[in-house]
This record gives C-alpha cells, sequence and structure tokens, in this order.
C-alpha cells in the first residue's frame, strides 16, 4: 500500500513538472540561488578551515584551550573538544563532518564518535537566532531560540552520558578511559 502512495505521489510530481513548468524552473533557480548567495558562502570556509586543522593536527593547541571545559562537562577525550567546539560555533553539518574525518583518521573511536554526534550536529547560533529567531517566529528575544535549542542537545548528551557511565561502571571516567572498552561493548549489546 506504502508503495502504491509513494508511486502515485512520484506521478503526480511528474505531471505538476509537466503543466507548470514556469513555476518548477523558478523554485529550482530560486533554491539554486539561495544555496549559492546564502548557504555555500557561510559553510564553505568552515569545512576548508576544519578539514585543514584536521589534517595537518593544528586541532592541539585549540583544544589545550577547549579541553579542561568539555572533557569535565562531558567527559570525552581531549582530542573530542575540537569537533565538540566547532560544532556548537559553526553547527552542522561541519560538528559532524570534523568527528567524522576525526573518526576515519582514528583520532576518536566509534563510541565517542558516535556520543559526540549527540551534541555536535546541531543549527549554528546565527541561524537559530538570526533566521528562525527574527526572520520566521519575529521574537523580540530571539536569543531564547538557541538557548532552547542547545540545551535540548546537551542536556540528551549529559543523560546519554550519565546511562551509559552506569553501564561501563563507576570506576569509568567517561570516554577517557579504554580499559573498560570490553565492558562498554557488552552493555551496548545488551540494550
Amino acid at each position: 500500500m506504502k508503495r502504491k502512495i509513494g508511486i502515485l505521489f512520484a506521478y503526480l510530481v511528474i505531471v505538476f513538472f509537466v503543466f507548470f513548468p514556469e513555476t518548477v524552473c523558478q523554485g529550482a533557480k530560486t533554491g539554486l540561488l539561495l544555496w549559492f548567495q546564502t548557504v555555500l558562502p557561510a559553510l564553505l570556509p568552515f569545512m576548508i578551515v576544519s578539514g585543514f586543522f584536521v589534517k595537518k593536527n593544528i586541532t592541539d593547541s585549540i583544544n589545550k584551550m577547549a579541553a579542561p571545559f568539555f572533557t569535565e562537562i562531558f567527559h570525552i577525550s581531549r582530542p573530542a573538544s575540537y569537533p565538540a567546539l566547532i560544532g556548537m560555533l559553526s553547527g552542522y553539518p561541519i560538528g559532524a563532518k570534523t568527528v567524522a574525518q576525526m573518526y576515519e583518521e582514528k583520532q576518536l573511536d566509534k563510541a565517542e564518535a558516535q556520543y559526540l554526534l549527540c551534541f555536535c550536529n546541531n543549527a549554528s547560533p546565527m541561524f537559530l537566532i538570526e533566521f528562525i529567531g527574527v526572520e520566521c517566529m519575529h521574537l523580540s528575544f530571539p536569543i531564547t531560540v538557541l538557548v532552547l535549542i542547545y540545551t535540548a542537545g546537551y542536556l540528551g548528551s549529559l543523560i546519554e552520558r550519565h546511562t551509559m557511565k552506569k553501564c561501563r561502571g563507576k570506576t569509568d571516567n567517561g570516554y577517557q578511559n579504554r580499559k573498560n572498552k570490553k565492558k562498554y561493548k557488552k552493555c551496548n549489546t545488551k540494550t
């Protein structure tokens, strides 16, 4: 039944394209211009700089400043502080891309990379404040959108950390202690 509905919807879209080509072309043109003028200039510099930092191991100097805060609150390893910081400042997909790149280069293990994605993959502060808060919702205090979205992500990651800490045992200090990796895998397969 679902497949028939999907096929019917695809046919309706094709019919719409055939009977209203001007509307379709105008929508595609508007979407591409919006992407080219807004999204690309905002994301491309962050993606290039972040990728360069990870490849050249420049993240160590940034981790010296960010690690005390992130390791204490989120119990992540020192190298994981960089994607946590860049994800908080520049939003998605930069945070997730940085986590993936560091995982591929074996700077993070799979469990820590999955944990980081709980709070590294948020919308950027400027998007939440300017576009959502001001343009869409017309709020007098648009920073409330940022606070609500970020608080939800960080609370979720803290709950996940607490749950996994219980699962791994009280002696484990988050993902920094690699001795309990077998315990983590056992517990992870049970849930």
